[in-house]
């Protein structure tokens, strides 16, 4: 009997410890939704599928190759990430109706502080070869739409 006690004290104290090393998980409602559907509308993107958010704290310099590159591609596309160096924003992805090159699927993600939008730049989806696979909102030739078969 000891010992089951044991066992679910230690199995609770891991899941706070994931839970305040990862934040807690987002509940089913997509927290800002009208202001990010109005964002990729207005950069001529359709979102196909369920969205994924995660609250993450940037760092403190935006200057390694992963934040560093977002945060260059977002100001190629108009956008300010720099500013909320060291901040806790909330980031969204969502499938979208574009293809890099006419073969590798791309997901919008999108940067929201409270109810502001700060940053979206498009990324080639999870097992792509295509490396680093970052890109901005601006128009490039290579990205093109498709019909999204939902």
């Amino acid at each position: 009997m000891k010992l089951m006690i044991i066992g679910i004290l230690i199995a609770a104290a891991a899941a706070i410890a994931i839970i305040l090393f990862l934040g807690f998980p987002p509940s089913n409602a997509v927290t800002n939704e009208a202001i990010i559907v109005a964002e990729l509308r207005r950069l001529n993107m359709a979102t196909g599928g369920a969205p994924e958010q995660m609250n993450v704290q940037l760092p403190s310099e935006l200057s390694d190759a992963n934040w560093g590159l977002k945060a260059s591609v977002c100001q190629e596309g108009g956008y300010d990430l720099y500013a909320y160096a060291g901040k806790d924003v909330l980031l969204t992805s969502y499938p979208i109706n574009q293809k890099y090159n006419n073969t590798e699927f791309l997901q919008a993600w999108v940067v929201t502080s409270g109810d502001k939008v700060v940053c979206v730049y498009r990324t080639v989806m999870d097992g792509s070869a295509l490396t680093p696979g970052v890109f901005s909102v601006k128009d490039n030739p290579l990205i093109r739409p498709f019909k999204l078969m939902i």
